[in-house]
C-alpha cells in the first residue's frame, strides 16, 4: 500500500481519472449540503484536505474536465479494503464547475448543476432577515427549491446559517412571499457575487408561492 504523506498545505496534487461512461460518473458524484463529492480511484492514499486537480475523461464522449477539490476523510484502511477509491469534496466555485459536470452527464441544462429543478433567470428584491438583521438583496435566479442572492452590503452569513427570503417586500418591510432557507454556499455567478440557498419546509406551500416569480 502507498501512502502519501503529503497534507493541505503542500502543494496541489494532479490526478487524471477516467470514467467508461457518463452514467458510471454519475454512480460516483454524492451530493451533500453544501459540497459535491466524487469517488475517484488512485495509486496511492492522500490525507484529509491534500489539494487535488483531477484531470476527467469519459469513454462515450469527448468531453474534459479539470476540477479544482479537496481530498475527503478517508481511512487509509477503507481505501484499500474498497478498491483504491477516494472521496474528493467540491465547495464553492469549484462545486459550481463539478455540478455543470454532473448536470452534462446527466443530459440536463448546465444551469442545473445538482439542483432537481431547472433554474429561473429572474431580478426580484428581497430583504434577506437573520436573528439581527434584515439586509435588502435581490435574487438573482430561482427555482422550486433555490435560490441565487446577490451578496448584500454588510453580509456576515455562513454556510450552513438559517435565513428568511421575502420576495418583494412592500413598504417598511411588510408583505412579500416569506421563505425559510439554508446557506449552502458561497461564490459568484455569471459575473455576481452572493450565495446560494435551499429552500426548507413544505414544497406544497412553497411551490405556488413561487409561481408568479417563475412565470413572470
Amino acid at each position: 500500500m502507498r501512502v502519501s504523506s503529503l497534507s493541505s498545505s503542500d502543494i496541489v496534487r494532479r490526478l487524471p481519472v477516467h470514467f467508461p461512461s457518463k452514467r458510471h460518473l454519475l454512480s460516483a458524484a454524492r451530493a451533500d449540503g453544501p459540497s459535491l463529492s466524487l469517488l475517484v480511484s488512485t495509486a496511492e492514499w492522500h490525507a484529509e484536505g491534500t489539494p487535488v486537480q483531477l484531470d476527467v475523461s469519459l469513454g462515450d464522449c469527448q468531453a474534459r474536465y479539470a476540477l479544482a477539490g479537496a481530498v475527503a476523510f478517508v481511512p487509509p484502511a477503507a481505501w484499500q479494503r474498497n478498491g483504491h477509491q477516494l472521496a474528493v469534496r467540491f465547495q464553492g466555485m469549484d462545486k459550481r464547475q463539478a455540478a455543470e459536470m454532473v448536470a452534462y452527464c446527466a443530459g440536463r441544462p448546465l444551469e442545473m448543476g445538482t439542483s432537481h429543478r431547472q433554474r429561473i433567470s429572474t431580478s426580484v428584491r428581497c430583504h434577506v432577515r437573520t436573528e439581527s438583521k434584515r439586509l435588502a438583496a435581490e435574487v438573482m435566479d430561482l427555482s422550486l427549491t433555490g435560490a441565487f442572492v446577490a451578496m448584500p452590503p454588510g453580509s456576515r452569513l455562513r454556510v450552513g446559517d438559517s435565513v428568511q427570503l421575502v420576495l418583494q417586500p412592500g413598504l417598511f418591510g411588510l408583505g412579500g412571499t416569506r421563505l425559510e432557507a439554508r446557506v449552502l454556499w458561497f461564490g459568484e455567478k455569471n459575473g455576481t457575487r452572493g450565495f446560494g440557498v435551499r429552500f426548507l419546509g413544505d414544497q406544497l406551500r412553497i411551490s405556488p408561492a413561487l409561481r408568479k416569480f417563475l412565470n413572470s
